[in-house]
This record gives C-alpha cells, sequence and structure tokens, in this order.
C-alpha cells in the first residue's frame, strides 16, 4: 500500500502557512491523518492502478491509444 500523503502535506501547509512550532504541525498533521484514514475505512473507499484499466469498469470505454 502506498504511502498517504495527507499528513506531509498538512505537515509542510501548516508550518509555512498558518507559521506553527513543528510540533504543533506534527501533531495536526497525525490528526488530520487519523481522521481521513477512519473516514476512508468507514466508508469502504478504495483505489485502483491506473494502468490495470479497472478505472474504467464502471461501463465507460478506456481512452484509444491512436
Amino acid at each position: 500500500m502506498a504511502a498517504n500523503p495527507v499528513g506531509a502535506v498538512t505537515f509542510i501547509c501548516a508550518g509555512v502557512y498558518l507559521a506553527i512550532t513543528a510540533s504543533q504541525a506534527a501533531l495536526l498533521a497525525m490528526a488530520v491523518t487519523f481522521l481521513f484514514r477512519s473516514v476512508t475505512i468507514a466508508f469502504n473507499w478504495r483505489t485502483a492502478p491506473v494502468s490495470s484499466g479497472a478505472i474504467f469498469t464502471q461501463g465507460d470505454a478506456p481512452p484509444r491509444k491512436d
């Protein structure tokens, strides 16, 4: 499973835009990541690799490779 970039982006943005300490930004990033992960588990959100063509299983035809 790939790493979730939500925490890293939250940490950087909190430090830069909110001008808070690294410890506070880290705690905020952990909380946001936990909440995001909890929501993905609760709603059973799944992802598929784009290269497998699995994103086109809803009746859509994959784009043509001309």
